[in-house]
């Protein structure tokens, strides 16, 4: 079973609902002139059958139950479509019950695929927006249920709206893509390769990790799949080395983060990015390039620390080949159809082709790929691996997409979304601190347990107008709610992404995700410097002042890498890390004295360590004492 399948068998009913999913909705994007709500009413139907029987309950009978009733809200809504629409202002009773029956539907699908807390969050909203019928309090909104129910499931406000139509048209046809790649060997070619650059480094296998996630991620857009494609074969090399298994999880987990924030895929982010703010691709990919950059250049050094924290060795010059020259040549054709389609679609894109063509074609380069290097995987038993791990991230992505979709169609309803960004308005006139602060916590609350490009387009539709409004870059702002919506994976207690890296190899959860988490602290602050140094997105007047800029930016994250793992030159104590990230605090505020004294006090840090280092270093007992971690001796 493919490791995106996330360890979960899916069942024969699966892979032939997915199939025929897969079919119906290119027909519908591609040769279909269907009426856009009724499209994606079918595309939603078939996703909710598909959940009931990816993420089965204990009973079939029930399943069957829940996989008919689907069908009801559509076939109730083409039944008389014009009439239908007419209605949409206020939904009659027979309407309420279909509507009704739709939320329960999605809810309990959302519960089998997402997760508690989504769902949670939707029943909340709907039970707050519903009791000011029937309470008075000041600031409690209120709509009469009639009128919340056809907005949600009768016009293209709600469930039907933005959310959904967007996973229907473009993050359909990249979870497809994702899967095409995987037969292409994507995975195989970014994990061998990104070891052959850098296995003869101190901590090689770290980076290693690093690459191998950062360059897969960028393309699958989900921290779990990126984690379980990948943490497979990163995970035990690390522990191998001699990285400690709760380390070795939290690195995976970190680096897998990362790899939907890189251009030029960015999981179709940046094409999302590009739609919603009406700016060119290039823009998009501009503006995300040193933000990616800094992201993976703080965790290369975390790595480079906690390899000299930890005394692991260099590996030996005259070790065996990591790929045989047979393999390395199967790998270079891979290559070429690989990165030939990521190519093709960015050139594509940059040419104004729309996006979901341009997905295709790549599509189909990567199947002309697999003909020519790997035939095999046509084979109906590799065939019905791929579309079961596409069941479980369709299924997962869409449902989410649809919760999200009721989520913001209440806000709107509700006039509780003018509210949230009059409140981050206010809170940007105190201070834009405070209101980017306020957006983060929103962000992740809404993450938690949400792949992150669902999580996203939330934050997105709630929050950018009022982070815009308040002056900041469009591109920025998206960026902003991006980062944070994939940081929700690694924010205890819902670290789905840690705790993912954490059941490859059954290593504690708990401890994973806080490891993972405490690696992040550094790479919370990226999207903090986005907002507010317009160099970080090639938004500039001057070299110097770009220079300035990234420099200033690039040694503070290094610093607080180092202060979070713990080694320059030796195993810094508790003062000397500390002092390290005295050194971030300083070089993280655009204020040109504290900037000094930044340097200054590094400076000054360097030459302890190079003069006296017995005055910031520790033993092992201390060490220990620190990080209980390294208590676990790693599996060789």
């Amino acid at each position: 079973m493919s490791e995106l399948v996330l360890k979960r068998e899916v069942s024969s009913a699966a892979v032939a609902v997915g199939s025929v999913l897969i079919v119906v909705q290119l027909w519908l994007l591609f040769f279909a002139s269907w009426q856009p709500l009724v499209a994606a009413a079918t595309f939603l139907t078939m996703v909710l059958v598909l959940a009931f029987w990816t993420y089965p309950s204990r009973h079939v009978s029930f399943d069957l139950a829940l996989s008919a009733l689907a069908f009801v809200p559509v076939l109730y809504m083409i039944s008389d479509y014009d009439a239908f629409l007419a209605r949409s202002f206020f939904a009659t009773g027979t309407d309420a019950l279909v509507v009704l029956l739709l939320l329960a539907l999605i809810f309990e699908a959302g519960r089998r695929a997402a997760g508690w807390v989504l769902p949670a969050i939707c029943l909340a909203l709907l039970a707050i927006v519903t009791l000011g019928n029937y309470l008075t309090l000041p600031g409690l909104p209120s709509v009469t249920e009639g009128r919340l129910l056809a907005m949600l499931g009768m016009t293209d406000q709600g469930i039907f709206g933005g959310t959904l139509r967007t996973a229907a048209k473009w993050i359909f046809i990249f979870l497809i893509y994702g899967q095409v790649l995987q037969m292409a060997g994507a995975k195989d070619l970014f994990t061998r390769v990104s070891s052959l650059f850098v296995r003869r480094f101190r901590g090689g296998s770290g980076y290693a990790t690093i690459v191998a996630s950062m360059t897969f991620g960028s393309i699958s857009g989900s921290n779990v799949a990126n984690v379980i494609a990948t943490g497979r074969f990163t995970i035990p090399q690390m522990m191998r080395a001699g990285v400690p298994p709760v380390h070795a999880s939290s690195i995976e987990t970190v680096a897998s983060t990362g790899g939907a924030l890189v251009p030029p895929i960015m999981g179709a982010a940046a094409f999302l990015i590009a739609e919603y703010t009406s700016m060119p691709y290039a823009a998009v990919l501009k503006a995300a390039l040193v933000p990616a950059a800094l992201y993976y250049l703080t965790l290369w050094i975390y790595v480079w620390s906690l390899s000299g924290r930890l005394g692991l060795e260099r590996p030996q010059t005259n070790s065996a080949p990591l790929v045989e020259p047979e393999t390395r040549t199967r790998l270079a054709f891979r290559s070429v159809f690989v990165l030939g389609s990521i190519g093709w679609i960015v050139f594509r894109v940059l040419e104004r082709h729309p996006l979901e063509y341009a997905a295709v074609e790549a599509i189909g380069i990567c199947l002309l790929g697999v003909l020519v290097t790997d035939r095999d995987q046509f084979k109906p038993t590799h065939l019905r691996t791929q579309i079961a791990s596409f069941c479980v991230s369709a299924s997962t992505v869409v449902i989410a997409c649809a919760l999200a979709g009721v989520i913001t169609g209440t806000l709107y309803i509700s006039g509780s979304g003018l509210g949230l960004a009059r409140a981050v308005g206010d809170l940007g006139e105190r201070g834009v601190l405070l209101a980017l602060l306020a957006a983060m916590v929103v962000v992740i609350i809404l993450g938690l347990g949400v792949p992150g490009i669902a999580s996203y387009i939330i934050g997105a539709s709630l929050l950018v107008t009022p982070l815009v409004n308040l002056g900041f870059d469009p591109i920025g702002a998206h960026l902003f709610i991006y980062f944070f919506a994939l940081f929700a994976g690694v924010t205890p207690p819902v670290a789905i992404t840690a705790f993912a890296a954490a059941g490859i190899y059954n290593h504690n959860a708990n401890r994973v995700g806080w490891r993972a988490f405490w690696v992040s602290i550094p790479l919370f602050l990226i999207p903090f410097f986005v907002m507010t140094r317009d160099g970080l997105l090639l938004n500039f007047d001057s070299w110097s002042s770009l220079l300035s800029q990234i420099t200033v930016t690039a040694v503070g994250l290094m610093a607080f890498a180092v202060a979070v793992a713990g080694w320059l030159r030796v195993r810094l104590s508790l003062p000397g890390r500390v002092a390290a990230a005295v050194v971030g605090v300083m070089l993280s505020f655009n204020v040109a004295t504290l900037t000094v004294i930044g340097f200054a006090l590094l400076a000054t840090l360097v030459v302890l360590i190079t003069v006296a280092p017995q005055r910031l270093t520790h033993h092992d007992d201390q060490d220990k004492a620190i990080d209980p971690d390294l208590t676990t001796a790693p599996n060789h």
